[in-house]
C-alpha cells in the first residue's frame, strides 16, 4: 500500500503554494463530517503517479491521523501537463466504492504486421470494496490475430462476482483489423469517367 505524507492547507493561494513545489488536495468520503484541504510536495505526488492512476489506493498521513483512500480525479495544466489539485476519497472496508481499473494492453509486437490495433477503452469503471480492488488489467495479445477482438465478458474482472462492472458485458475493448491499402490503377488502365449530365435550358447539340 502506498503511503503519502500530507499537511494541512496553508492560508495562501493555490498558485502560490504550486510555485512552492506543493500540490493544493482535498480528502472527502461519507465516513467525513466535512472535506479535509490538503496539500502534498510535488515530488511525493510524482512519484506516486509514476506508478499508479486514478482508481489506485494510497494511505494518506496527515498529523497523528492516517486515511485509506483511493485517488479519484487529478486536475492538470492544459499547456504543460503539470500536477495543479488531487482528489482523494476516503473509504472504509465495508463500503462499495465506484473506481476504475486501468488497462494494459501487452505483446502488441506480437501482433501480425499488417494489422491495426484499435483500443476502444483504456479504463474500466466498476464499483467494490476496498479488499476487491483491481487497480490494472492485463490483456495479453499474443495468439491474437486480424479479426479478432476483445470484449468484457472475456475479461476476469467480469466474472468476478464482488465487482459490479459499470458497462454492458458486450462492450469492445479492443479490435484487431487489416490495414487498409489503397489500390492504385493498373498502367494504361483507365479511370471510368461519369456522364455528363447536361445542364437544364442549355441547348442541346444535333
Amino acid at each position: 500500500m502506498a503511503v503519502i505524507q500530507s499537511q494541512k492547507r496553508e492560508a495562501v493561494t493555490n498558485n502560490q503554494l504550486r510555485s512552492s513545489g506543493i500540490i493544493p488536495a482535498v480528502l472527502y468520503g461519507k465516513s467525513l463530517d466535512a472535506s479535509i484541504s490538503v496539500q502534498l510536495t510535488e515530488s511525493d505526488i510524482m512519484h506516486f503517479l509514476r506508478q499508479h492512476n486514478i482508481g489506485a489506493r494510497v494511505d494518506i498521513k496527515l498529523d497523528t491521523d492516517t486515511y485509506s483512500t483511493v485517488l479519484k480525479d487529478i486536475a492538470r495544466d492544459p499547456v504543460n501537463y503539470k500536477v495543479q489539485h488531487v482528489d482523494f476519497q476516503v473509504i472504509t472496508a465495508d463500503e462499495k466504492v465506484n473506481t476504475s481499473a486501468v488497462i494494459h494492453f501487452i505483446n502488441r509486437e506480437d501482433l501480425p504486421a499488417d494489422a491495426v490495433f484499435q483500443e476502444m477503452h483504456h479504463e474500466l469503471p466498476y464499483t467494490a470494496k476496498p479488499k476487491d480492488f483491481v487497480e490494472s488489467i492485463d490483456i495479453d495479445l499474443a495468439g491474437l490475430g486480424i479479426g479478432d477482438e476483445i470484449k468484457l465478458e472475456d475479461l476476469d474482472i467480469a466474472k468476478n462476482p464482488n465487482v459490479d462492472v459499470n458497462l454492458p458485458l458486450d462492450t469492445v475493448i479492443a479490435v484487431i483489423s487489416h490495414a487498409k491499402v489503397e489500390v492504385e490503377p493498373e498502367e494504361g488502365e483507365e479511370v471510368e469517367e461519369s456522364a455528363e449530365v447536361p445542364v437544364i435550358g442549355e441547348e442541346t447539340e444535333k
